[in-house]
């Protein structure tokens, strides 16, 4: 599954906990901005990303094989198989008044047993702090539908 993962060392919580609950307080942060149509959805996207990207103590990964992500200049980059490929982050509304559906369909035959879920539930197991659950929560499925 192509997606984003972000970790974050420092916090109490694990990296994993600590970067997504951070990468989810990133897209609340810039969110008004497309409220009040500043950003459309993509720019939003692609803002956000940025945001995380690059911070102290933060790493981002792209896709299965956890390729490292950089931005320079704006563009975002992801470093797979020892070439640096520049990625191009797309977007969409999500309108019910356009009746308008978009789904990405997995690569891969969706399977519950999937190791990330397995791990995301471990994780919210073991957060003692229920607002970091919650944000680690959010976060991993805002990063988890970016395909």
């Amino acid at each position: 599954m192509s997606t984003f993962n972000v970790t974050k060392s420092g916090g109490p919580s694990s990296p994993e906990v600590e970067g997504a609950a951070f990468a989810a307080q990133k897209l609340i942060d810039l969110y008004p901005q497309y409220e009040i149509g500043q950003l459309d959805a993509s720019e939003l996207f692609t803002e956000w990303m940025l945001s995380v990207i690059g911070v102290a103590g933060v790493a981002v990964t792209y896709g299965d094989g956890a390729a490292p992500v950089i931005k320079n200049n704006g563009k975002i980059f992801a470093t797979i198989n020892g070439v640096q490929i520049r990625l191009r982050l797309k977007a969409d509304d999500d309108d019910f008044k356009r009746r308008k559906v978009l789904m990405i369909t997995p690569a891969a035959i969706p399977d519950i047993q999937s190791q990330y879920l397995i791990n995301a539930v471990n994780a919210i197991k073991a957060e003692t702090n229920a607002t970091k659950a919650q944000a680690f929560l959010l976060g991993t499925i805002l990063l988890k539908r970016c395909r």
